[in-house]
């Protein structure tokens, strides 16, 4: 119990802020919605960007970090790419491009924020991890794998719009 009292008041400002909008959006991912690539760019572009930002600034082994997040975003894109194409659910109404709500994009978001919290408190704890080899290569494979399902989803979503003309 100390220990989260401890991760949560040291979190930062724009951590909660982040958070509160990441449980807004994963609400509104189970309800119909209009489709909006500006919206949907949001989410993958803050994990992208705190996922970069992280290596670049924190890890020793940069090139390493960035070769194996890069890789395995590649391969997370595609992941995301198959999983969205089973799941997700077009539709027209009142002449605008909807996505049915599904459960699929929430679960990809909390996945996203576990993952991402769960590395900040490992590093926080034992920052010598920043220095190890193994853990630069495991930081890259878990946020580049994570941050492709994002990006697999926005492919989906993408070429929906480009088949039924509708680009929002």
């Amino acid at each position: 119990m100390n220990t989260i009292i401890t991760v949560a008041t040291h979190m930062p400002i724009y951590a909660w802020v982040i958070l509160g909008y990441m449980a807004l959006r994963c609400y509104k991912t189970t309800q119909d919605s209009e489709v909006s690539m500006l919206k949907a760019l949001i989410v993958p572009g803050v994990f992208t960007i705190l996922g970069l930002l992280s290596i670049f600034t924190e890890f020793k082994y940069l090139n390493v970090a960035l070769a194996s997040y890069v890789v395995f975003a590649v391969l997370g894109t595609f992941i995301g790419y198959q999983l969205y194409s089973r799941t997700a659910h077009f539709f027209y109404k009142d002449g605008k491009l909807m996505k049915q709500g599904s459960f699929v994009p929430m679960f990809v978001m909390i996945i996203n924020g576990v993952v991402k919290f769960a590395e900040k408190i490992m590093i926080g704890f034992h920052p010598v991890l920043l220095g190890q080899m193994h853990f630069n290569i495991f930081y890259g494979i878990v946020a580049g794998v994570t941050v492709g399902l994002f990006f697999g989803g926005l492919i989906n979503t993408y070429l929906s719009t480009k088949i039924t003309g509708k680009f929002a």
